[in-house]
């Protein structure tokens, strides 16, 4: 079994409020990590968890459709859950 996953949150951006973006924790590089972990400490978060890394592409096409919804400023944590459950770990 393969227990691989991937930290990731959904948060809006805190010096755009209409913004909403995503990191993938256990993607970045060193020298990315402080910068970032910055910004989302100052964010609203909306959704956080772990992805399956045997469908991390498909959960990150998933995120991708669900950020460029013109409506991704007012994601309901629960419909996002709903959307990557397949993909979570």
């Amino acid at each position: 079994m393969d227990d691989a996953k991937t930290m990731f949150e959904i948060y809006r951006d805190p010096h755009n409020p209409d913004r909403v973006d995503v990191v993938y924790f256990t993607e970045l590089e060193e020298h990315e990590r402080d910068r970032v972990l910055a910004r989302i400490a100052s964010a609203t978060s909306i959704f956080r968890g772990f992805l399956k890394d045997a469908v991390k592409d498909e959960a990150k096409a998933c995120i991708a459709a669900l950020l460029a919804d013109p409506q991704a400023g007012d994601l309901d944590p629960d419909a996002v859950a709903e959307r990557l459950r397949p993909y979570l770990a």
